[in-house]
């Protein structure tokens, strides 16, 4: 099932992953990492009349919240991943300086 997909090359991930050096990080992973994070968080996907899945992660750690989407459930949980380090709200991942994107 996609959930235990890996993102496999830091060319795949982003600034966070490979600041941290971790090269891959499963669905289930991201689920944790941001569940001991306090992040509540939830996923579905949608499929529109082309038959395009679109994979959508959103959640709240009470004061914060994320959202976002990817063409697989890998790319918007790693997204999820980012958005939270991103505010600072990730515990043990580095938030990004200004001029990243």
């Amino acid at each position: 099932m996609a959930r235990f997909e890996k993102l496999t090359t830091r060319m795949d991930i982003g600034w966070s992953f490979a600041r941290t050096g971790v090269d891959t990080l499963t669905v289930q992973e991201a689920i944790e990492l941001l569940g001991r994070s306090g992040w509540t968080v939830q996923d579905f996907a949608i499929s529109g009349e082309s038959g395009t899945v679109i994979w959508l992660v959103s959640g709240s750690n009470g004061e914060n919240l994320i959202r976002v989407q990817g063409p697989t459930a890998v790319l918007a949980w790693q997204r999820a991943v980012e958005q939270a380090a991103a505010v600072g709200m990730l515990k043990g991942w580095p938030r990004p300086s200004s001029g990243m994107g």
